[in-house]
């Protein structure tokens, strides 16, 4: 048997360091880190997840259609101003509705 290394790491060859700036690695060293800070997968997240997936098998779950949000969000009760509505004049937006999220 011909053993060249003397110290018994033979991997100090075989690392290749740019795998740390492999933008998928870093990606994933990324997601695991949100995981890690949010508390993925703590008791209580893990409630909500059975929750979520209870609501969608069970069919109480879903994503308001359209028409549900337009009879929300343009409920005859409003209070009009000007003659414009909430909003104010047609075509202009809020910024709280403006923004994303």
């Amino acid at each position: 048997m011909d053993v060249d290394d003397i110290n018994g790491f033979c991997c100090a060859d075989t690392i290749d360091l740019s795998v740390f700036t492999d933008p998928h690695f870093l990606a994933s060293a990324h997601t695991f880190q949100d995981h890690v800070y949010t508390g993925w997968m703590t008791e209580a997240h893990s409630e909500k997840v059975q929750i979520f997936e209870r609501g969608v098998l069970d069919g109480s779950l879903h994503a308001p259609w359209k028409d549900e949000v337009w009879q929300r969000d343009n409920d005859a009760n409003t209070n009009f101003e000007a003659g414009y509505g909430q909003d104010g004049p047609p075509g202009s937006q809020n910024e709280s509705s403006a923004r994303a999220g």
